[in-house]
């Protein structure tokens, strides 16, 4: 197979995101990069994107395309996902990206979310037999049950970090109706389907929530992939840590070691969702994986 040089961007709810690889019989990543541009800040009380945060994640594009550029990729391929898909200036947005930068925005529908971050999560672990894939995004999750690569059943669900810190109007420190309110949404949200999932599936957990809370439960200061790829993520560790980080103010989130700029604001609604997700699936403890839908875009473009 001959090798392609292939940029993936990944424009969320919350953040930005890009890869570029050459895919060849194997995959070789030459670089990774993003941040947080909020871009779905205020789609779900006002139903739009704003100007604000539409200039923000415009440059988040700008820069992730001149990256890939001058790395000289053949093929990029942008999408979006839930902060555009729902929005109802949504479709402006995609005119704009294509006006300003030449790019084509492409808008991924629920299902085909899920299947690239399927074929991206299980890229670098062990293999298992049946694998239940869980993306944690800014305002959707996606979940995804699969045996040997082969999707069995999936479902994307209104839960996020900012959603359901926008939901739940979180404000620090959280007061216990705010938990109690974010764990219901959860709740509310869970595919029927799930609850039939036995123990003998591996659950992986991907997304920028997923890979923070790796990272604080191993006192990393600064994000070190090796060590968050395939670590081992404790439902009682992530408790604590939704205690811990609930009870603090927001000035101490911005001083909390190790915590990703532009996360604290949303970091206390995604690890309360950890929580209440390895709760209702009577599981104590997943995998995460620094891979999902970037590494899946890039394999399958």
């Amino acid at each position: 197979m001959a090798t392609q040089r292939i940029a993936a961007i990944d424009v969320g709810t919350n953040t930005v995101r890009a890869m570029v690889a050459d895919r060849g019989e194997s995959l070789k990543i030459l670089a990774e990069h993003g941040g947080v541009t909020a871009l779905g800040e205020a789609r779900l009380t006002t139903g739009r994107l704003t100007d604000a945060a539409r200039a923000r994640t415009l440059e988040a594009i700008r820069d992730c395309l001149v990256r890939a550029r001058d790395l000289h990729a053949e093929t990029i391929f942008a999408f979006a996902t839930a902060a555009v898909r729902e929005a109802d200036n949504g479709d402006d947005f995609v005119a704009e990206v294509k006006a300003e930068l030449e790019l084509e925005l492409h808008v991924l529908p629920g299902e085909i979310e899920a299947e690239l971050t399927f074929l991206g999560a299980s890229f670098g672990l062990p293999h298992a037999e049946q694998v239940l894939v869980i993306d944690l995004g800014g305002g959707s999750t996606e979940f995804v049950l699969g045996r040997q690569g082969v999707i069995q059943q999936s479902q994307s669900a209104a839960l996020g970090s900012r959603r359901q810190t926008l939901a739940a109007q979180v404000t620090h420190p959280v007061e216990s109706h705010v938990r109690k309110t974010v764990w219901s949404a959860v709740r509310s949200a869970l595919p029927e389907w799930l609850r039939e999932v036995t123990d003998e599936v591996t659950i992986i957990g991907v997304g920028g929530t997923m890979t923070q809370l790796a990272a604080l439960a191993q006192g990393l200061v600064a994000f070190d992939k090796a060590l968050v790829h395939g670590y081992v993520l404790r439902g009682e560790v992530v408790a604590i840590l939704e205690m811990q980080l609930g009870d603090a103010t927001v000035a101490d989130l911005y001083r909390w070691p190790g915590i990703e700029p532009g996360r604290a604001e949303v970091i206390f609604a995604g690890t309360a969702i950890v929580t209440e997700l390895l709760r209702a699936l009577q599981r104590d403890q997943l995998v995460v994986s620094t891979h999902g839908i970037l590494t899946g875009a890039v394999l399958s473009v």
